[in-house]
């Protein structure tokens, strides 16, 4: 073989290689298209969840902690939480920070979901969810601030 024959595979092999490079998939390069999410009551999609709740631990935004094993309690706790209307929202790019309450909900020592919420969402078991309306997040978290005096 000559050393043209030879550089000339060589430039088919490096122009096949780059063409294959550039080849356009069109499985991978089109956008995901946007998944589309209902509006659930709380209760509904966690109902399993809050069977059984012994204890709630309750940390503010702020480093206050509180634990609540008054059943009349929890059992209110819950149901305000069971009526929230919530529409999950698509995973975020960056995790988000800050929090207005963190709410753990255990059976026993073992802890059964774990609620979140900040202004408008509420994050259970690290999946988001936006909450319609917004004003019955507002009214579950004055009274967690009732439970704190």
């Amino acid at each position: 073989m000559s050393w043209m024959s030879i550089k000339r595979i060589i430039s088919v092999i490096c122009v096949l290689l780059f063409l294959a490079g550039c080849q356009n998939d069109s499985a991978g390069s089109r956008e995901a298209e946007p998944r589309v999410y209902e509006e659930v009551k709380l209760g509904e999609v966690y109902s399993d969840a809050f069977e059984g709740i012994t204890k709630i631990r309750i940390m503010s935004g702020h480093g206050k902690e509180l634990f609540i094993d008054d059943q009349v309690t929890i059992n209110d706790i819950i149901e305000k939480f069971k009526e929230l209307v919530i529409k999950q929202l698509p995973p975020p790019k960056e995790d988000s920070t800050g929090f207005s309450y963190s709410l753990s909900f255990y059976r026993g020592e073992d802890i059964s979901v774990v609620i979140t919420s900040g202004l408008w969402s509420v994050r259970i078991n690290r999946i988001d969810y936006e909450v319609i309306p917004r004003s019955l997040l507002h009214d579950i978290e004055k009274m967690i601030e009732s439970l704190y005096d």
